[in-house]
């Protein structure tokens, strides 16, 4: 069993059990006690970990309530945000001193918050129906957000030492017929350096990623494709997916150079993440419907898969190595993982 702590702000410690299973490397099941599910099936539910193996993420209890949860050196701590009817963790500064997340009001409206010292704080955009927090600078100072406005169109923004930017792509659409929701910009990432990037629809309704670093916005189109996401980028490198030939694959940009890679045998594959070694994490479907993880390595692929499982995800890779991502069994509860 592992030892019981108490953490401030109204959080709650609990024990736990941490299963083991043997792969490549050595995967660590991480289950919150209690929980009918950690993370979830929705695509976008995914675990953070920081330089110092830190884990941020949600789960759902018997309820059906989600809360958020910190693993950290063997013990699991949940958070609620005070009087929320959910809450989840969507990532952790380096030193772990300050949480990130997002919560759901009573009358079901959607807030981000900041978790430091043992204080709550509420950060919404200003006018805003709904905001998200995504990712934390490494210094900690700068918060990478999401908001809808009244029309539900969707901007990015920046949130550094009190000063507040708003994220919009040059030619990102808000008047498109019949597109309301997940139209606009879309920030997904905040590297290490500050460079921020994410997807974009432009005014026809087609889907574009972007990179914006240093106040200057590039618009990313792997060539020949009809869709381009950005979902990582670190160290000047710049991975995610596109769509091509009618299927899903995935693509590095490096100085320029676009590299267009998939999975051998595979039929969707999609890249996630990246650290500051160019190392690529990410999903990759085969002709039988069967999800699969995978890391991608000085150009040669590892699968990442726990034994049982039957849709997996590798979706975050810290400075280290260390992979992180979720599973889901046979009985259609997920799981977090950790593969060190």
């Amino acid at each position: 069993m592992i030892s019981v702590k108490f953490a401030s702000a109204s959080a709650l410690a609990l024990a736990g059990t941490l299963l083991w299973a043997q792969a490549p490397g050595s995967f660590v099941t991480i289950d919150v006690p209690g929980a009918v599910s950690t993370t979830s099936a929705v695509g976008s539910d995914r675990l953070k970990i920081n330089a110092q193996g830190q884990i941020v993420g949600g789960y759902t209890d018997t309820l059906g309530k989600t809360h958020g949860f910190l693993l950290s050196n063997g013990n699991f701590t949940t958070f609620d945000y005070p009087g929320a009817v959910y809450t989840t963790l969507n990532d952790i500064s380096p030193g772990g001193d300050t949480l990130l997340g997002i919560y759901q009001d009573t009358s079901l409206m959607f807030h981000g918050f900041l978790l430091s010292n043992g204080n709550f704080t509420t950060i919404d955009y200003p006018g805003a129906v709904s905001t998200t927090l995504v990712d934390i600078s490494p210094s900690g100072n700068t918060l990478l957000g999401i908001y809808q406005d009244t029309s539900l169109i969707l901007h990015g923004f920046l949130l550094s030492q009190g000063n507040l930017s708003t994220i919009d792509v040059p030619g990102a659409g808000s008047n498109i017929p019949g597109c309301s929701i997940g139209c606009g910009t879309q920030p997904l990432v905040l590297s290490p350096e500050g460079d921020v990037g994410g997807v974009f629809c432009d005014r026809s309704g087609n889907g574009h990623g972007f990179v914006l670093s240093g106040g200057t916005f590039t618009q990313i189109d792997f060539p020949g494709s009809v869709f381009s996401s950005v979902q990582g980028v670190n160290a000047g490198r710049i991975v995610g997916a596109e769509v091509s030939g009618g299927r899903v694959h995935a693509y590095e940009l490096v100085n320029g150079t676009f590299t267009e890679f998939d999975f051998p045998g595979s039929v969707y594959t999609g890249a996630s993440d990246v650290n500051e070694v160019g190392t690529i994490v990410g999903e990759y479907y085969t002709p039988d419907g069967v999800s699969h993880g995978y890391k991608r390595e000085g150009g040669q692929f590892t699968t990442v898969d726990v034994p049982g499982a039957v849709y997996q995800w590798a979706n975050g890779i810290s400075t280290t190595g260390i992979i992180v991502g979720k599973y889901e069994t046979p009985d259609g509860k997920f799981h977090g993982y950790e593969l060190r």
